[in-house]
């Protein structure tokens, strides 16, 4: 059966900055100082004159007179209570908070991550989107000290647009361009011919084998993003049985290798010509040029298959 344990109250009245007494766990008493009182749960922040920074109950606390004293070789300390820079706005359960500045509207929570760790999450919002901006991790509740606390998100809004920002929020659209539509720059023939070359080779090995492949490749310059094309193209190697098909003929044989496409051998009517199906129009437009270049009638007669596959009539005299 579970039972609390009631919570003594101080005989004495404590203040911040009230010289103190207190008996440690190991049975020695050593003087200190109340650096912060914490009024809900009855207990303060005590910093010892050793240096360390403790959490007890009021009512384990003395007054000692003679605390002044114990600190007079270090009359110049500075006890930092924090700075706070933009209006920080908690709720009563001090989890979330907002604040809505001269640089924009900033909001986040506190978490606990284990028995003796926790995290404050910072988002920044910003035309109807959502930025995370920075997470700060402590060993300690960091809401024993709110002040300082405070100072710390003031100083994670200023890290977070002064510095990746630039101070200005122009930037973030940049970032999101980056990021949803990367850039590759390409400035030598060389690594063009590298990428060609190596999207054929891997077209050629996926269309005989079929499977799963990723290319990679860059561009020229150090800050370009890696980008990567993924092939499954195992439909086709299933239908093609291994033969490797030309450049132009990619999109008929995409229709003519689809199960769904192909006629059914019990059927008597002949398979409907694939208007519907979608191509790209400039193989089109390639296979109508060659069609009127070319002078073999046997190839010509190829290109006009592969042209009706692809949903196109009129042969070389038109090119809708």
């Amino acid at each position: 059966m579970k039972t609390r344990t009631k919570t003594l109250k101080s005989d004495f009245e404590f203040k911040l900055g009230d010289g103190i007494c207190i008996t440690l766990l190991n049975g020695d008493t050593e003087l200190g100082k109340i650096i912060r009182i914490i009024t809900k749960e009855e207990k303060a922040i005590v910093k010892l004159q050793s240096g360390k920074k403790i959490k007890a109950l009021l009512s384990q606390l003395k007054p000692d007179s003679d605390f002044p004293d114990a600190f007079a070789e270090e009359p110049d300390e500075f006890e930092a209570e924090g700075f706070t820079q933009y209006d920080i706005h908690w709720d009563n359960s001090y989890v979330n908070f907002k604040s809505k500045n001269e640089l924009g509207i900033f909001y986040g929570w506190w978490r606990k991550i284990s028995l003796e760790s926790f995290a404050i999450d910072l988002y920044c919002q910003f035309q109807g989107k959502s930025y995370n901006c920075e997470v700060l991790y402590y060993t300690e509740d960091p809401r024993d000290e709110i002040d300082s606390l405070n100072a710390d998100i003031c100083a994670a809004i200023n890290k977070w647009f002064y510095h990746k920002c630039r101070g200005n929020f122009e930037t973030l659209k940049s970032l999101e361009l980056k990021a949803n539509k990367p850039n590759v720059r390409i400035n030598s023939i060389e690594t063009i011919d590298k990428i060609l070359l190596g999207l054929r080779d891997y077209r050629d090995t996926a269309i005989k084998s079929g499977g799963l492949y990723t290319f990679m490749f860059t561009g020229d310059c150090d800050d370009d993003p890696n980008m990567r094309i993924t092939l499954d193209l195992s439909k086709q190697a299933h239908g093609l049985q291994g033969r490797v098909p030309s450049l132009y003929t990619g999109a008929a044989l995409d229709f003519a290798t689809d199960q769904e496409n192909m006629p059914r051998r019990k059927s008597k009517q002949k398979a409907e010509r694939p208007t519907g199906k979608k191509v790209f129009q400039g193989n089109i437009d390639e296979l109508v040029k060659r069609l009127k270049e070319t002078k073999d009638k046997g190839q010509q007669r190829k290109l006009r298959a592969i042209l009706r596959r692809m949903g196109h009539v009129g042969g070389s005299r038109s090119t809708k």
